[in-house]
């Protein structure tokens, strides 16, 4: 059943005429979807978290809105919220359900609800790429620290409540896997997550099992020089906050492994917005009302915000969401107004090109003329940002469904 749903769900995939070609994530859990036939969709956070149907607006071709909910989806919109809401759930901390259909899912005797790291850096390991991988003691959980050091890829099993059957898109086609899968039966329903993050973005689950992997990346190039680079200093950043949560209780280390809580549906990471949907994210992307973008993807570049320093990370891959090959990775400096260039292997890498915001070059290839595009564009969602950390307004009043009146 769950392969005929699968095959299903890549079947409508294939045969779709558009393809997302930007999604902007919010700190609150909103997603604002372009679709390359003009089409727009806006993913609001529920007030319920994750355990609770998300509110959707759909923006057709030539502007017409509809609101929806997404327990009774239209199955014309399936496909596109589904495609919307599995890029919006690999970069939010707390996944929703509605994504749930295109991931593969088990049925366990016992709920996961905690992940045990080895307490050691003997489990990590350094693949010939440069990247490295550390893989819990339990087997269900994996992270991946990318060669450059700045992003890191997590996958494991998040465990989906009974009340999440309320929120899947049964009209979906190739969602009927979802149906199927929820019958009665002995044990609990998990969903298996791959999310990716960016290192200064870090949940307690994967804090200590990202130290062990970022000690790992600093070790070959331990020199003078090094040692005050950026990751050293997250490194300190790092090792600060998990002496707080052992301290705390959130982390348990046994001397033989650290138990981490793995993220719980409806934990509150998301919270309500103020649901504005006057205007298609098709005509004018970004909310400012809305609070501050944490990312932007597009299907070749992923833009890291950082709103919490006013900067910004641009990197550009080759490969799989789980092993990503670095080609091109610029962060910027003094709130956007310098971007380093660093190499694959990061700043002990090649590269080093230094460019102001404000005098940039005339391009010699295409490459450079899509870094600097990229560059412009981190600019405006810099000014999104902080435009939006001095407005505590919403744009209008909301009324009980979520949406404003």
């Amino acid at each position: 059943d769950q392969e005929r749903g699968l095959h299903n769900l890549q079947h409508v995939a294939m045969a779709a005429s558009w393809n997302i070609q930007r999604l902007a994530l919010y700190h609150s859990g909103r997603a604002e979807a372009v679709y390359s036939d003009g089409s727009a969709a806006i993913l609001h956070p529920s007030a319920k978290g994750a355990k609770g149907p998300m509110t959707v607006t759909f923006f057709a071709c030539n502007g017409v809105r509809q609101r929806l909910l997404s327990s009774c989806l239209p199955r014309e919109f399936c496909g596109k919220i589904l495609a919307a809401a599995t890029i919006r759930d690999r970069f939010h901390p707390m996944p929703s359900v509605l994504s749930s259909p295109a991931k593969k899912r088990l049925r366990r005797l016992q709920l996961l609800t905690h992940v045990v790291w080895p307490s050691c850096e003997m489990g990590t390991q350094r693949h010939e790429d440069g990247s490295i991988s550390i893989e819990s003691l339990d087997r269900n959980s994996k992270l991946l620290l990318a060669p450059h050091g700045r992003s890191y890829v997590v996958d494991w099993w998040q465990p989906v409540p009974s009340t999440d059957r309320e929120s899947r898109m049964e009209n979906a086609p190739g969602c009927q896997m979802a149906t199927e899968s929820f019958g009665t039966g002995v044990g609990y329903e998990h969903i298996y997550q791959v999310q990716c993050f960016y290192v200064e973005h870090v949940e307690i689950p994967w804090l200590y099992p990202l130290f062990l992997a970022l000690m790992q990346h600093v070790a070959p190039s331990a020199d003078a020089a090094y040692a005050h680079s950026s990751t050293t200093r997250r490194l300190v950043g790092l090792k600060a906050r998990l002496e707080d949560c052992l301290a705390t209780g959130q982390l348990v280390d046994s001397g033989k492994g650290v138990t981490a809580p793995l993220p719980s549906n409806g934990n509150g990471l998301d919270t309500v917005g103020n649901a504005c949907d006057h205007v298609s994210p098709a005509v004018c992307m970004g909310e400012v009302s809305e609070g501050p973008v944490r990312v932007l993807w597009t299907p070749t570049a992923t833009l890291w915000l950082h709103p919490d320093q006013g900067e910004a990370t641009i990197d550009v891959s080759r490969g799989t969401p789980t092993q990503p090959a670095q080609c091109l990775l610029m962060e910027s400096s003094l709130k956007g107004r310098f971007w380093k260039r660093l190499g694959p292997g990061g700043p002990g890498g090649p590269g080093g090109e230094v460019i102001l915001s404000e005098m940039k070059s005339v391009s010699t290839g295409p490459e450079s003329q899509r870094g600097l595009e990229l560059i412009d564009e981190a600019a405006q969602w810099l000014r999104h940002n902080a435009l939006a950390d001095t407005r505590s307004t919403g744009c209008s009043d909301t009324g009980s469904t979520g949406f404003p009146s």
